[in-house]
């Protein structure tokens, strides 16, 4: 993925610096909202002009076939007040590619440790930009709901591995029973209902106390995977998949 600068040049002097940094807040929440940027970047006032450092997905993610109606009404008022001016900066030594597969065989939802989209391909095991992921909420023409989601997954991971240990947090990150699972098993169903793709969900107990023996939910054997994310074990009937790092003698009870 590549870092782009993003240059708005206000038009006239008719509006306070206040109101076109709101402006431009909403633009770039917009964009965060659709995955045509990373939720990562940093936005600096420079000679009464605003600069947002942002990283792209692909090159293109700002090309208007990518824009919900959200991000179209927004551009369209940026437009009138700003001139803007795409930049690119350079390679992100900080995140990988982007999924160029055409027609990937399948999906994993994964929340562990990044900031890009959640939907990773099996095949390539890179993530797949969120524009090009049917919508999830049946409210809302953007995606909230899979951010909101990860945001969710990711802070308690952060609160059991730097804090808690405790059993709360890991069943609800490792136990497939638990709303936060429950919630991205549904994503998931969502995706490959609207895609025809296989759409799996990661289960992160796998690095934090071993991948079970059996599948968690159903308790039958999982089957061998292999990706270049380091999928192990996939159950196919229950749509899950863990790392083939380690095993536990518990079968996921704690």
């Amino acid at each position: 993925m590549n870092v782009y600068k993003m240059k708005f040049i206000a038009k006239n002097n008719d509006k306070s610096i206040d109101d076109l940094i709101d402006k431009v807040e909403w633009y770039k929440n917009a964009l965060i909202n659709n995955g045509q940027i990373l939720p990562y970047g940093e936005t600096i006032l420079i000679d009464g002009n605003i600069e947002y450092i942002t990283v792209l997905p692909e090159d293109d993610s700002l090309n208007e076939k990518n824009d919900n109606i959200y991000v179209s009404k927004i551009k369209l008022e940026i437009n009138e007040i700003f001139d803007v001016h795409i930049e690119l900066i350079g390679e992100s030594l900080d995140f990988g590619d982007s999924c160029n597969c055409k027609n990937s065989s399948w999906y994993f939802l994964c929340a562990e440790g990044s900031d890009c989209s959640p939907i990773i391909c099996g095949d390539c095991g890179w993530s797949v930009p969120l524009y090009k992921i049917p919508y999830t909420d049946p409210y809302e023409k953007e995606h909230t709901r899979i951010i909101l989601w990860q945001r969710s997954l990711q802070s308690m991971l952060d609160l059991f591995i730097h804090g808690l240990w405790d059993r709360f947090s890991y069943r609800q990150v490792s136990n497939p029973k638990s709303r936060l699972i429950k919630e991205g098993l549904d994503i998931c169903h969502v995706i490959e209902k609207k895609m025809g793709v296989p759409t799996y969900y990661y289960l992160h107990n796998s690095w934090l106390k071993g991948t079970p023996l059996l599948c968690p939910s159903c308790n039958n054997e999982w089957h061998f995977e292999c990706s270049d994310k380091d999928i192990g074990f996939r159950c196919d009937t229950c749509r899950l998949v863990a790392a083939k790092n380690k095993f536990s003698k518990t079968n996921g009870k704690s």
